[in-house]
């Protein structure tokens, strides 16, 4: 079985849904396009896609050096015009001109329908029962199973339960139903077994942190058969859904000079270890209950060192974390990375180095996984205040609006 994930954003894609993002001036992603190509592979990906809101640069770049091992998708915003509703339609397989072609017809989705029915496009609703905008109903829902055959049956930025609701409703639908359907809002479907619905698998991946972990899959030798198989409605969506509820920062902050390295609670790292709870408290996560294991470890480390260059995952004194895989219950265990390398960089004195460590899906490899890190550099010098720590490592998570939870 061939698998691909299907919904994943770059650092081309458009501005952020949300509004606190577009006010800030942050971008919708800043993962690379090579970066989510290696991530996808390494993660048992056949075919690679990249779907940006409303672009398609990313995927071209792509598609242009790896030639068919890329599928050219785009996450397209359309809207109902009757009432202004927000729809996110992922298209597949397309080219500059007919992206340009969506690029006209989206602001009626009508219109738009009908382009990827004539054009036999690939295609696919995104997490259909998300109100982007906040006009949604119970009526949208219906239309677009009157107006299209394919859904995301798992976001892997959606809960479980509510990703499960959606694609049960999907599964039990008939031919009455649809004949129901269609005499209340005079549409006419999208085939002509529209009861019947294909279903893909996405992480809706914004950070390089989940790639791959959702995903769809089929029978399929290459990935033209892919989309064809896709728009026969023979796809699986499988994977992850958004599992992580609860995390626990580490009790301390790892101090390094050097090959050096000590374990403080000043008043300075107990304030830079509650600003990261707050920020991960404001993101719908929890503390566990007792005795209970966390779904996501973080441990914090600032860095008092110039220009140590690091060439792969793992430093040569050690994990810079400092609270080890075993500390936290994985004895035996070293760190893994979504793709290789995790540091191709060279530090400053005065870093603030974040990890965000997935404790919930340790690997058969014995890894756990760093899932998001943040390296804050020039800080903890004599011209940075306390202030300014704090302020830098809530912008970090403001940049990153895929680190959020699901309460439900």
């Amino acid at each position: 079985m061939a698998k691909v994930d299907l919904h994943v954003h770059s650092k081309y894609s458009g501005r952020p849904s949300e509004w606190f993002l577009k006010k800030i001036g942050t971008n919708e992603s800043y993962s690379d396009p090579e970066t989510i190509y290696a991530s996808a592979i390494s993660s048992g990906m056949d075919y690679v896609a990249i779907t940006d809101h409303n672009a398609i640069d990313g995927a071209l770049l792509l598609r242009e050096k790896y030639g068919e091992r890329v599928i050219v998708g785009v996450e397209t915003t359309t809207y109902f015009p009757e009432d202004g509703c927000k729809v996110h339609l992922l298209i597949y397989g397309i080219g500059r001109s007919e992206f340009e072609e969506i690029q006209k017809l989206r602001e009626n989705i009508y219109n738009l329908r009908d382009y990827i029915k004539a054009r036999n496009l690939a295609h696919s609703i995104a997490h259909a029962t998300y109100s982007v905008n906040k006009k949604l109903t119970i009526d949208h829902l219906e239309k677009l199973i009157l107006l299209f055959d394919v859904f995301e049956g798992i976001n892997g930025a959606r809960s479980e339960k509510g990703n499960d609701i959606w694609m049960s409703s999907l599964k039990a639908l008939t031919p009455d139903k649809i004949a129901q359907l269609k005499k209340k809002h005079n549409i006419e479907p999208f085939s002509e077994t529209p009861w019947i619905k294909g279903l893909t698998g996405g992480s809706d991946d914004h950070a390089a942190m989940f790639i791959g972990r959702t995903y769809t899959s089929t029978a399929a030798v290459s990935s033209a058969d892919f989309m064809e198989k896709l728009k026969k409605k023979e796809t699986v969506a499988d994977g992850r859904h958004n599992d992580y509820k609860t995390f626990a920062v580490a009790p301390s902050v790892a101090y390094i000079n050097g090959k050096d390295s000590a374990s403080i609670t000043t008043p300075e790292a107990m304030a830079l270890l509650s600003q990261i709870s707050q920020d991960m408290h404001n993101r719908g996560f929890t503390a566990p209950a007792a005795g209970a294991k966390p779904d996501l470890a973080i441990n914090v480390s600032a860095i008092k060192n110039t220009n140590t260059t690091v060439y792969s995952p793992g430093w040569y004194w050690g994990y810079p974390g400092y609270y080890s895989p075993g500390w936290w219950g994985y004895p035996g265990y070293g760190y893994g990375y979504p793709y290789y390398p995790a540091y191709v960089t060279s530090y400053s004195t005065g870093t603030v180095l974040i990890d965000m460590i997935d404790l919930k899906n340790p690997t058969s490899d014995h890894k756990v996984m760093v899932r998001w890190n943040a390296l804050i550099r020039g800080l903890l010098t004599s011209s940075h205040s306390l202030d300014d720590v704090l302020k830098s490592v809530d912008q970090a998570f403001k940049q990153t609006p895929a680190i959020k939870t699901t309460s439900k």
